[in-house]
């Protein structure tokens, strides 16, 4: 029980926009909107603010390092102390 009927869907083709080129280009021809260039304010801005964004990463890799160090520096402390407690066992051992 399939249903034979068609089923038109209509489409309508819409041609883009033309634009004229700066030159004065002939018609159909398309352009693409030149670049302008920063103006130097801005440029500086841009410049600013890459620096900043590079001195907090910075920032946060001395942050990571101090981190590291406050834990890395009490465990080697406690692993040397160990260390030197379990020589003075062996050297006591070995007197015995």
């Amino acid at each position: 029980m399939k249903d034979e009927r068609q089923t038109i869907h209509l489409v309508e083709i819409i041609p883009p926009e033309e634009q004229r080129s700066s030159a004065g280009g002939a018609r159909g021809q398309f352009s693409a909107p030149t670049a302008q260039p920063l103006p130097p304010l801005l440029r500086a801005l841009v410049m600013i603010a890459a620096i900043a964004a590079g001195i907090g990463l910075l920032a946060l890799l001395v942050m990571f390092a101090a981190t590291v160090a406050l834990v890395a520096v009490p465990a080697a402390l406690v692993a040397g102390g160990v260390a030197g407690l379990g020589m003075r066992w062996r050297s006591w051992r070995g007197r015995g």
